[in-house]
């Protein structure tokens, strides 16, 4: 999909879905750009319990992450008002820069 398509795609929803199967050490330790791609159009996400999206979940609130989904529709759907709030919270603070300094930092410190 183009971008563009698949922004106005993205418009035309309510939440965005965000599936990381735990088979292997990159699906279970990577964090998906997909994420950005919804919180960007302000949508609240849902995530299985891979670390990083749980954790982005976890400190900003934008978001639900659990691998029954059926729990996580059921949490946003309660709380939209709140995930949606958050999303837009995050998008204020968010950085391209600072998240890539952060990302150099951490690589620094293991090298």
């Amino acid at each position: 999909m183009k971008e563009g398509e698949l922004k106005f795609f993205i418009s035309q929803c309510d939440v965005g879905v965000v599936n990381y199967s735990k088979n292997d050490t990159n699906n279970l330790y990577c964090a998906s750009g997909k994420v950005y791609e919804f919180l960007f159009e302000c949508k609240p996400v849902i995530t299985t319990e891979n670390p990083p999206l749980k954790k982005l979940c976890n400190e900003y609130g934008v978001g639900y992450s659990d691998d029954h989904y059926i729990t996580a529709i059921e949490m946003i759907e309660k709380n939209y008002i709140f995930y949606e709030t958050n999303v837009k919270n995050f998008l204020n603070k968010y950085s391209d820069s600072k998240n890539n300094m952060n990302v150099i930092e951490k690589i620094n410190m293991k090298i």
